[in-house]
């Protein structure tokens, strides 16, 4: 499980948007490993860098985590799910792109956590952890534009077409594993913290993983969220009875109003 950062503020409703004063680290971080991967990164055939950018994002998801890098130090690292699918551009693949991205879009600034989104717009609700089937896209929406033409843009590859995003999710217990149809899910306090501490035009490189042959069952419990025509998001979970056991603990979801 990943330390989480110190709530500085929380309003008096006790389920709105919060301060973090100390960045998010994981308990195994391993920073070189990151910086390493990112300048390894710097080869691929597709990238548009031939140096680090200043800030960047590198998704590790051989290890299921999401390094902030800035001036090649690693500033912050966080807890994902990408692709049960495993890595792959192609659209339909349900795959989390590999490759060099940008941050296209930032979506939510003034949202609570728990904000539910539909097709990038917010709704009005909020989730409080409790138990849905459904897998929401929330909080914080930052979408993702593709570098490397036939890897991650363009047609037929397109991550930006594909509705691919960093996004909160309400399965934050399953985090640390693969999951999802193609987005990069985070707990909502660090969707959070990442937002304000990223901006649009930002890089983020996608590493490691391969295709998966097997695939959720859509059969199974819980169901899937597709971005389809509306383009809600790419991602995919199945629930489970961990998901119902969600507490209201410190630094890690703030308790439910009494208000």
């Amino acid at each position: 499980m990943p330390w989480r950062p110190i709530a500085l503020d929380e309003l008096s409703r006790g389920f709105s948007s919060r301060l973090w004063q100390i960045a998010p680290m994981t308990i195994d971080v391993d920073a070189d490993r990151a910086v390493a991967l990112a300048r390894t990164a710097l080869s691929r055939p597709g990238s548009p860098f031939s140096e680090l950018p200043e800030r960047l994002l590198l998704v590790d998801v051989a290890r299921q985590r999401l390094d902030l890098i800035e001036q090649e130090r690693m500033v912050a690292e966080l807890e994902v799910s990408t692709a049960a699918a495993g890595v792959g551009g192609e659209a339909g693949s349900m795959r989390t792109p590999p490759g060099w991205h940008r941050i296209h879009a930032k979506i939510g600034a003034d949202q609570p956590l728990g904000a539910v989104f539909e097709s990038r717009v917010p709704t009005g609700a909020v989730w409080r952890g409790e138990a849905r089937p459904e897998d929401l896209i929330l909080t914080r929406v930052l979408t993702l534009e593709g570098l490397e033409p036939g890897i991650n843009q363009g047609a037929g590859h397109d991550s930006l077409e594909r509705y691919i995003y960093l996004h909160g999710t309400n399965h934050e217990d399953r985090l640390g594993s693969p999951g999802s149809h193609g987005c990069i899910r985070l707990s909502n306090p660090d969707v959070a913290w990442l937002f304000d501490h990223v901006e649009a035009g930002d890089a983020v490189v996608v590493v490691g993983g391969e295709a998966r042959a097997v695939l959720p069952d859509p059969r199974g419990e819980g169901r899937f969220h597709y971005a389809g025509i509306a383009g809600s998001g790419m991602s995919a979970r199945k629930t489970s009875a961990q998901s119902r056991q969600k507490v209201a603990a410190f630094g890690r979801w703030p308790a439910r109003s009494t208000v």
